[in-house]
């Protein structure tokens, strides 16, 4: 096949069609074309650098470099000379200088078209002009010759004088600058990596005007970028407009995809009038996080986060490090009871249990969902929606009261009262204040059940979350990293950005535990057993409650039944110094029994069986907190107990519960893809500590390139992208996702919910 230079239409040689056609896959640069009297090609005799050769003779593979991406290649060499800039009958002419080494050569043989284009786009690199493909040639069906074009020959015209001279191919146009060649087409042609770049920088909702500043801070200049701003802008115009109205479609078939290729990744979607009303998904880290932590579970839809104004809805628990940690996901284009009750569902089917207690603001329809969909968990109201409420429904002059506030505080929220007290001091509150006749605090006192505290005691696990400022905080991330016009498809990419964050936290937690060895308070060896088994983030406050047994608890009595104890410890109001370990508890964890504090000094009844070494309080606090609270710590010490029994061991607060391997495994694709890029990672980082290393060393830095440029000629001289130039390819690598054979489900219209 002939790959041509050609300067006009007009001028090309008429092709003989009868004549026999070389079907071969070798392309070679035809003399009809070029002369060796051109200034600006050379044969094979008069180059030195070059001998008759072979495309798989080794000169030939050292000295062309045959590259998948010419503008990451292309590096103009810093010479001396200079172009000539001639005037023949009143006519400019432009010739360009370009080292010998890079001028086409006659009759030379490549091992591919594509290598001879990007020989002749190295060229042109150098010799200061843009370079367009224009006609191909054809004959059954087969491509025999090809015709690269400067970009100012023929149309479309883009200056007066926009051809070359056909006989003496000399350029009738001023050649590009060198020091302008970055604004030139092919220096401005994204490469893979600045792709990749600018939809990392949108999974972290950063726009691409801001992706190429950081961009260009990082490699140093504007001239090692490789595209300009506009060129990043329309990157993800392009990429908006690739997915289009495919959108719905092209997310469905990817997560298919991933369920039938990934283990133990569950994907449920709903479609209505053929346009997707509902999707959730969860993959198998979820599910081991949910077997572990998924007693007590909180979810909250979040709105503003797609084009599509579908909700957003995360499933969130704690993990062990008293961290949010996200079960699932789903998008609901409705917020109606049927929508929640096939979501709970789908929640249900993938994770094979209902959770002990269910958390959520007051919506009607999750209530209703929740009681249908969950029959044997307890649902319970966010106690801060109903608080932030109160401005608008009390009496300005009463609720900026701070005794008002104080008493109405330590009612709702202190879970160590007991019914009887709570309903008399509500009762009292209503009276003191003259709100005996308001309705919404009637109302609230009728839902009681369902958000005061105390009514929850007997609730394994209660204390962990009383309002639903978990599921908001982790709606708080993910709207970092999504946009109200992202599309569906950038929806599951930011989503499993937030999750890679998310567990990578978890990992960090599990090194802090397991690198750190807290600083130990009491003498008492039950501390240094406790420190063993819990997480840093939770022994810190079991550290405290046994450091509170022995500064403010003290056992007077013991009375014996048969095998039992009846210990009374007497707790004493306590303030705890400013500069005590307890006052370095972690900020981001919340603190779960600010206001459960006792009323009075108090004395509490803390029974203890001998033969089943069992302790229980009516503090409760570790049926609602999973740990021992301070009084039973006072009767161990007691008996000299070294160790917390097991039964009080939860396994939610232990050390390493989720394998350090499974933290770093990502379930976004096939193994095979994952171990793909564990060695591009590798690459990279090997290339960056080697240019890191012999950053001040000039010589070594041109040594190690030489020796890089002569890896790349190996590795890409027989090796072709098929997909090269073919955009379309490009953006389904780039989102992991397939042009659809049909579009079956639709994208959603405009659709409003109740945010």
């Amino acid at each position: 096949m002939d790959l041509s230079f050609c300067n006009e239409f007009d001028d090309i040689n008429a092709i003989n069609e009868e004549d026999e056609i070389n079907y071969a896959q070798n392309a070679s640069v035809e003399d009809n074309f070029l002369s060796s009297d051109d200034e600006f090609c050379s044969t094979d005799d008069d180059n030195t650098a070059f001998g008759k050769v072979d495309i798989m003779d080794d000169h030939n593979e050292r000295d062309f470099k045959f590259l998948e991406n010419i503008h990451q290649s292309i590096q103009v060499p810093d010479v001396t000379n200079i172009d000539q800039h001639l005037v023949i009958a009143s006519k400019s002419y432009w010739i360009p200088y370009v080292p010998h080494d890079l001028k086409p050569i006659i009759n030379h043989k490549y091992p591919s078209d594509d290598a001879v284009e990007d020989m002749y786009r190295r060229y042109a690199c150098v010799a200061g002009f843009d370079v367009r493909k224009s006609t191909n040639k054809k004959k059954r069906g087969m491509v025999y010759m090809k015709y690269l074009l400067c970009n100012r020959e023929g149309f479309p015209n883009t200056s007066p004088v926009d051809t070359l001279d056909p006989k003496t191919k000399k350029h009738n146009h001023p050649l590009i600058p060198r020091d302008y060649m970055l604004f030139s087409r092919h220096h401005r042609q994204l490469d893979d990596t600045q792709r990749s770049f600018i939809l990392t920088m949108s999974t972290q909702n950063i726009g691409a005007t801001i992706a190429h500043r950081l961009y260009r801070s990082i490699l140093g200049g504007y001239s090692f970028v490789g595209g300009l701003i506009d060129d990043f802008r329309n990157y993800m115009r392009d990429l908006n407009c690739f997915i289009g109205g495919s959108d719905a479609q092209m997310l469905v078939d990817k997560l298919n995809n991933r369920k039938e290729n990934v283990k133990n990744f569950s994907f449920e979607y709903r479609v209505e009038n053929k346009q997707l009303n509902a999707l959730f998904w969860a993959d198998k880290k979820s599910k081991i996080n949910y077997k572990e932590f998924g007693d007590v579970v909180s979810f909250d839809a979040t709105f503003r986060t797609n084009r599509y104004y579908m909700v957003f809805v995360p499933f969130t628990g704690i993990d062990n490090h008293k961290r949010c940690v996200s079960f699932g996901a789903g998008l609901l284009s409705r917020e109606d009871t049927d929508s929640y009750i096939w979501l709970l569902k789908s929640f249900l089917k993938a994770f094979g249990k209902q959770p002990l207690l269910v958390l959520s603001d007051q919506d009607p329809e999750m209530k209703k969902a929740i009681k249908t969909a969950f029959p044997q968990s307890i649902h319970r109201l966010c106690m801060w929606h109903i608080t932030s409420k109160l401005p608008l429904k009390v009496f300005l002059n009463i609720v900026n009261n701070p005794e008002f506030r104080k008493k109405f505080n330590f009612l709702i929220w202190n879970s160590r009262l007991e019914v009887d007290d709570f309903e008399v001091g509500w009762k009292s509150l209503l009276n003191e204040y003259k709100l005996t006749d308001n309705k919404w605090l009637d109302h609230m006192h009728g839902l009681r059940h369902f958000w005061i505290p105390t009514f929850f005691k007997h609730v394994p696990l209660s204390g962990l979350m009383r309002t639903t400022s978990r599921s908001e905080s982790e709606n708080s991330t993910f709207h970092q990293n999504m946009h109200y016009g992202s599309t569906l498809v950038h929806i599951m990419i930011s989503f499993e950005a937030a999750m890679e964050k998310q567990r990578f936290t978890q990992s960090s937690f599990d090194f802090k535990t397991n690198d750190k060895h807290p600083t130990l308070r009491t003498p008492f060896e039950i501390e240094r057993n406790a420190s063993m088994f819990y997480t840093l983030t939770v022994f810190r406050q079991v550290q405290n409650e046994i450091y509170l047994s022995m500064v403010s608890c003290t056992q007077i009595s013991i009375n014996t039944f048969d095998d039992v104890d009846e210990c009374l410890v007497k707790e004493f109001i306590h303030y705890i110094p400013s500069n005590s370990n307890a006052s370095q508890l972690d900020p981001e964890v919340e603190n779960d029994d600010q206001w459960d504090i006792p009323i009075r000094e108090s004395t509490y009844k803390v029974t203890h069986n001998k033969s089943a070494q069992t302790c229980t309080c009516p503090f409760m606090k570790f049926e609602q907190l999973g740990f021992l609270c301070r009084h039973i710590f006072t009767v161990m010490k007691t008996y000299n107990i070294k160790e917390i029994p097991s039964k009080y061991l939860l396994r939610c607060w232990q050390k390493d519960i989720i394998p350090t391997e499974l933290l770093k495994k990502c379930f976004r694709y096939a193994d095979s893809d994952e171990n793909t890029q564990r060695v591009a990672l590798n690459i990279f980082s090997t290339v960056d500590n080697c240019v890191s290393s012999f950053s001040n060393n000039h010589t070594k830095l041109k040594e190690y390139l030489d020796e890089i440029k002569q890896l790349e000629a190996k590795f890409l001289s027989n090796f072709t992208t098929h997909d090269k130039g073919n955009k379309n390819k490009e953006f389904e690598k780039t989102l992991g996702v397939t042009i659809p054979t049909s579009v079956d489900i639709h994208n959603l219209g405009e659709i409003r919910n109740k945010g």
